[in-house]
C-alpha cells in the first residue's frame, strides 16, 4: 500500500520585502538631507596667508559656496580673481582712517601709536578705505625710522567701504619712528600714519 504524503505550501520569506523597504527609506532619506543641504548649505571659509621677503604677510580669505561661485569676503586682504589691468586707473580712493595694533580680528584691538621694543613683535596697520569704483588696488608702504623702506604689500578693495590691513613682525627691529604710507596703483600717497618704537 502506498502511503499519500501531503505537501503544504511553506510561507515566503518577508526578510527581502523588508530589505526592499529599507533600501527606499535610506534612499528617501539620502535624499531630503541633499535637498535640505543645498538649501541650507553655508559657504566653506578657506584663509591663506602670503609671506613677502621673509618679514611681512598679507592674508587673503575665499569663500567656496557650493554653487562653484568664488566669492571674496571684505573684512581682509582679499585676493582678487579679475586682473590688475582691468581696475580703474582714475577712481576716487580716500583714506578714511590707519590704525596700529597688536591684534586684529574684523577690527583693530588696542589701537597702539607708541610701543617698547621688546613688545613690538607683529604690529598690523588696518586701514578704512572709501574708494569709487571697486575693485581697487592700493598698497601699505613700510618705512622704517631711518626712512627705508622694509616692505611694500599690495591690497585690493572690493566693497565700500573697504577694510584691509598687513602687518610685519618687528621682534628685532631698531626702536624709532615707524611709517606706513598707503599708495595708489599708480604711487600716489593718499595717506601716511606712524608709531613709534621706544627703548
Amino acid at each position: 500500500m502506498s502511503k499519500i504524503v501531503g505537501y503544504t505550501a511553506k510561507n515566503a520569506p518577508k526578510w527581502p520585502f523588508m530589505a526592499i523597504g529599507f533600501l527606499f527609506l535610506a534612499i528617501f532619506i539620502f535624499y531630503l538631507l541633499v535637498i535640505s543641504y543645498k538649501e541650507n548649505s553655508k559657504p566653506v571659509v578657506l584663509t591663506t596667508s602670503t609671506t613677502v621677503r621673509k618679514l611681512v604677510t598679507t592674508s587673503t580669505t575665499l569663500k567656496l559656496i557650493p554653487s562653484t561661485t568664488i566669492a571674496i569676503t571684505a573684512p581682509v586682504a582679499p585676493i582678487t580673481i579679475q586682473k590688475v589691468s582691468l581696475l580703474n586707473e582714475k577712481a576716487e580712493i580716500k583714506v578714511r582712517e590707519i590704525i596700529f595694533t597688536r591684534s586684529i580680528d574684523q577690527q583693530p584691538f588696542e589701537p597702539i601709536k607708541k610701543i617698547k621694543k621688546e613688545q613690538a613683535g607683529r604690529i598690523y596697520c588696518y586701514t578704512t578705505i572709501d574708494c569709487s569704483p571697486v575693485p581697487q588696488k592700493i598698497s601699505h608702504v613700510w618705512l622704517g625710522p631711518s626712512g627705508t623702506q622694509v616692505a611694500d604689500i599690495p591690497l585690493y578693495i572690493h566693497s565700500q567701504p573697504g577694510y584691509t590691513y598687513s602687518y610685519v613682525t618687528l621682534s628685532d627691529s631698531p626702536a624709532g619712528k615707524w611709517e606706513v604710507q598707503v599708495k595708489d596703483s599708480a604711487g600716489n600717497v593718499l595717506g601716511k600714519s606712524d608709531f613709534v618704537i621706544s627703548e
